[in-house]
């Protein structure tokens, strides 16, 4: 128990401790007192002439996990803040490619009305080509019916 250790013992027990180890008695009691709940300790479970090596060996261990605890927190914290900017990025990436692919698709659907006009104007083209070869056609048979008829007259006015 604390209260049965003597002056001496309290002020070496804080001064080890790395506590101030001046004042009175009931002050430093109180102050040791504080220093063992903080340490995680029991202050009425602790012997006089100090903590033994397996306590001191535990407190070494608790300070080490919560080290370790606190590292892997910032650790996590940081790997959080690394992946929601590169969640950012990829959003903002993914956002100009959509506005690119809209571009894309208005140019294609302007190109795509292009190339059905030109489409339009070559079969009106066809067609009047058609339409023009018939009437020339039409005209050269007839043409030709017509110089078949001047020679068969011819001939025939030839034997009369």
């Amino acid at each position: 128990m604390l209260k049965e250790l003597k002056l001496q013992e309290v002020r070496e027990t804080l001064g080890k401790r790395g506590h101030d180890k001046t004042g009175l008695k009931l002050t430093l009691l109180n102050r040791l007192e504080e220093a063992l709940i903080n340490e995680g300790e029991d202050p009425e479970t602790y012997e006089e002439g100090g903590m033994d090596e397996g306590a001191e060996g535990e407190i070494m261990r608790t300070q080490e996990r919560l080290e370790t605890e606190n590292r892997d927190e910032k650790m996590m914290k940081f790997m959080e803040t690394i992946m929601n900017r590169s969640m950012e990025k990829i959003k903002k990436k993914m956002e100009e490619s959509r506005e690119s692919i809209e571009k894309m698709e208005k140019k294609i659907d302007s190109l795509s009305k292009v190339v059905e006009k030109w489409f339009e104007d070559d079969d009106k083209i066809i067609q009047e080509l058609k339409n023009r070869q018939d009437v020339t056609e039409v005209a050269f048979l007839t043409q030709e019916e017509r110089m078949f008829d001047f020679q068969a007259n011819l001939q025939e006015e030839t034997r009369q």
